[in-house]
């Protein structure tokens, strides 16, 4: 690994998306509730960020969303915001 004093423009383009991205989840997660959000965050990270495939990002970012879901809310009894539906 090589340490240079001027950071690669690519990397902190990376760097500023991740913060963008997370401050989205933080803006979205009380309207939209944690399932919904947190789904669109990891989508968004995958397809955009890390240039994933549409399917794949789809697939892991829902399959992380419930399945975080279903540890907090349902055998852990945390509860998770709901957002304005109540999803």
């Amino acid at each position: 690994m090589q340490i240079s004093s001027s950071e690669d423009p690519i990397e902190i383009q990376r760097v500023v998306a991740y913060c963008v991205a997370l401050a989205l989840f933080c803006v979205f997660l009380e309207f939209l509730g944690f399932v919904a959000a947190a789904f669109l965050f990891l989508a968004g990270v995958l397809l955009f960020i890390e240039q994933i495939r549409w399917q794949i990002s789809g697939f892991f970012a829902a399959a992380v969303a419930i399945a975080t879901w279903l540890l907090f809310e349902i055998l852990l009894s945390v509860p998770l915001p709901h957002g304005v539906w109540r999803l």
